[in-house]
């Protein structure tokens, strides 16, 4: 995104070390997390900087989302999101605090919408989308991502 967007700020909001046991609340992510010891440890804040070529435009957020969200933050209007958080709540909160937020023709990527191992992405998804009577496309990637377009 950096090398697309270069004169925009990228807000990167990450545990940059995977989820704490008490993220996973529902049976099925209980399940997930048995299943997927590894899935999350990969993504180091060290890691993920030495990718973006742009790095002082880069806004690190570490921590649970939403908790990582700064006063600033709440002011900014975002023209690219990527929902990236494969369980429930973090979703759910991630389109309540973008949503809004979002500029016109700015797009809104969902990863694992249609992705069964990460079902609850999809719940999430429906739920805010159907209660916003907001439009959205499922997009046939490899992850089952969708995309709201503004």
């Amino acid at each position: 995104m950096g090398m697309a967007l270069p004169n925009k700020n990228i807000y990167l909001y990450d545990t940059f070390n995977g989820f704490d046991d008490s993220f996973f609340k529902t049976d099925f992510e209980k399940k997930i997390k048995n299943n997927s010891v590894n899935d999350f440890n990969n993504t180091s804040l060290e890691l993920v900087l030495s990718t973006m070529p742009n790095k002082e435009k880069c806004m690190v957020r570490k921590g649970f989302f939403p908790s990582t969200v700064q006063e600033s933050d709440k002011n900014d209007t975002f023209c690219l999101v990527s929902l990236d958080c494969d369980l429930y709540e973090p979703i759910l909160a991630g389109l309540e605090f973008f949503y809004p937020r979002m500029a016109k023709g700015g797009y809104m990527l969902i990863h694992d919408y249609n992705n069964s191992k990460y079902k609850d992405c999809k719940t999430a998804v429906n739920e805010f989308c159907k209660k916003n009577a907001i439009n959205f496309v499922p997009i046939p990637d490899g992850w089952g991502s969708a995309v709201i377009v503004f």
